[in-house]
């Protein structure tokens, strides 16, 4: 199961911009960072994944990579120049251990809009994430923030940040996701908002997520699995269908055992079963007598030899 567990976004006028995390991200999470600016943009950190850019009215950027041991929480971005600059950064839990599926872009450049163009990407695996970044811009002196930002295509809107300078801002970015894009298949989304930008470059990244049955063993509704230890199983007869399946020796069954429905399973462990025990159809392992079939005993008659 994918969750969202955290996100951060930043916004400046200047030479660089910092996200910062509420808490350094987890080992083997999936991070997805993300810049927008009219310049172009480098990442600071190490590992990270370049995704899909547009580079038209606006640089438009995305980045990924699995989560390291001690991942710092924050990530600063550099534009090539001092500029208006936006970005951002989410940590997902659930992900494969390689997550990258598919992506894709879309661009609108120099024409007033309030929403980008779809964006259509096929997965090719279930459950997928699918994560939509509307990198706004807005040339000279910016614009109002749009408001009300929404996605089709089953995304749901996480966050939305500009760099707010008088209540105007030159960039804007969107960010949408679906946690679950249920089976493989084509997804298509556009992001939408009220008041027109000029600059809309839409990206889409879609992860996969852990299999169910990645570093784990599937039990079939008809059987159950059982695991204990690196322990090894001594040979036995196998009962009938109507009796009972018994293990004996010196060892113990391990690693999945399954019981028919018309069979029980008895485990010994560590203890010896005697040739003469009888074996039971319908109550298992009959434990030997506490004495001897073969003992007579005898009255004392004074001597000491051997009868």
């Amino acid at each position: 199961m994918i969750t969202r567990v955290q996100a951060a976004a930043s916004g400046v006028n200047g030479a660089s911009a910092t996200a910062t995390l509420a808490a350094a991200p987890t080992a083997g999470n999936l991070l997805v960072a993300w810049a927008n600016s009219d310049a172009l943009v480098t990442i600071g950190g190490s590992g990270w994944n370049a995704g899909p850019v547009v580079i038209d009215g606006n640089g438009a950027y995305a980045w990924w990579k699995v989560a390291g041991p001690g991942e710092p929480a924050a990530v600063t971005f550099t534009p090539s120049v001092s500029d208006w600059i936006v970005a951002g950064l989410i940590e997902y839990s659930g992900l494969a251990s390689t997550p990258f599926d598919v992506s894709g872009t879309s661009m609108i450049s120099g024409s007033s809009t309030t929403s980008t163009t779809a964006v259509a990407v096929t997965t090719a695996a279930d459950h997928d994430l699918v994560v939509g970044l509307a990198h706004l811009h807005s040339a000279g002196a910016g614009l109002a923030a749009p408001t009300a930002p929404t996605w089709s295509g089953g995304l749901s809107t996480v966050l939305g940040h500009g760099m707010d300078a008088g209540g105007i801002t030159a960039v804007y970015t969107i960010v949408g996701d679906d946690l679950d894009a249920g089976g493989a298949g084509s997804v298509s989304t556009a992001a939408s908002w009220t008041g027109p930008w000029p600059d809309a470059q839409e990206l889409v990244l879609a992860f996969k997520a852990l299999s169910l049955i990645d570093g784990a063993a599937a039990a079939s509704s008809a059987s159950a699995m059982a695991a204990a230890g690196t322990r090894a199983v001594p040979a036995a007869a196998a009962p009938g269908a109507g009796s009972a399946l018994t293990a004996g020796g010196r060892g113990t069954a391990h690693g999945g055992v399954a019981a028919a429905s018309a069979s029980a399973v008895t485990a010994a462990a560590r203890r010896t079963v005697h040739a003469g025990a009888a074996l039971a159809s319908s109550s298992g392992i009959t434990a030997p007598s506490s004495s001897h079939s073969r003992l007579t005993l005898r009255p004392y008659t004074g001597t000491t030899y051997r009868p």
